[in-house]
């Protein structure tokens, strides 16, 4: 994100993994003539992703409309993602956004990463460490989100899993967080729920339940069913992140 200061986009997918992984940037740019970026990280909550909206009017970065992934799993709980906690360490004292999203979601942590020299590193050292040298070393994660703008493709075979949609249904703070935050700064965003592989009639209706709590959705959540598009029962493989894409393209009229 902090590469894409001060540029325009007309798209921009948040979300977790299972954006991802299923938003091909280069297909819509291809097939739209659209700008288009892929800003999901693994594991976001919606306490990370109306963090990264944030980020990106502190960073100036523009679009004419904003799409996010919602799941029903981001109604339990109003929880923050560790990956995006500590990928944001490095970088606490230099955005006033990412030091209060990590007094937010670390504050117990949160007065020695910001002002002991190093101590992040330390505290994190099992997943900054070796994996920043050699990020920056080699620059190949920089090289990876250039190439996709942000679409990392997933190429196994499909592995069953079971979905777990047994969660208690509540109402998550962050959700409003972000229908607030899109008014007042008159974003034009669109809600969505991405494609799961359905094992019974069991899951099938658990996710009807769940996801008919998410009203302002555009329900994607059945509209692929073959094994061949899937890696897991979460997650669409590079196949199906094809066809999901264009099919985005054409429901969403982008």
């Amino acid at each position: 994100m902090r590469l894409q200061k001060n540029k325009s986009f007309d798209y921009i997918f948040l979300g977790s993994s299972r954006v991802e992984n299923s938003v091909v940037s280069n297909l819509i740019e291809e097939k739209t003539g659209k700008t288009s970026i892929n800003l999901a990280m693994q594991g976001s909550n919606l306490s990370d992703i109306h963090f990264i909206q944030k980020l990106l009017k502190s960073y100036n970065i523009n679009y004419k409309k904003i799409f996010i992934q919602l799941d029903g799993a981001f109604y339990t709980p109003n929880d923050f993602s560790i990956i995006v906690n500590y990928e944001s360490a490095p970088f606490i004292n230099e955005n006033i956004e990412i030091s209060n999203f990590f007094k937010l979601s670390n504050a117990q942590q949160f007065w020695e990463c910001k002002n002991i020299p190093f101590y992040k590193y330390i505290y994190f050292s099992s997943k900054l460490g070796f994996r920043e040298f050699a990020a920056s070393l080699f620059s190949i994660e920089k090289h990876q989100f250039s190439k996709g703008k942000g679409y990392f493709p997933l190429k196994n075979s499909f592995k069953k899993t079971k979905l777990d949609f047994d969660q208690p249904i509540n109402k998550n703070c962050f959700l409003d967080s972000i229908v607030n935050f899109n008014k007042s700064n008159k974003f034009n965003c669109v809600f969505y729920t991405s494609p799961f592989r359905i094992n019974s009639k069991n899951e099938l209706n658990k996710l009807n339940q769940l996801v008919s709590k998410l009203p302002m959705s555009h329900n994607f959540s059945t509209i692929l069913q073959n094994d061949n598009y899937f890696q897991d029962n979460y997650h669409l493989n590079h196949k199906g992140a094809l066809i999901f894409t264009s099919i985005l393209i054409e429901k969403l009229k982008l």
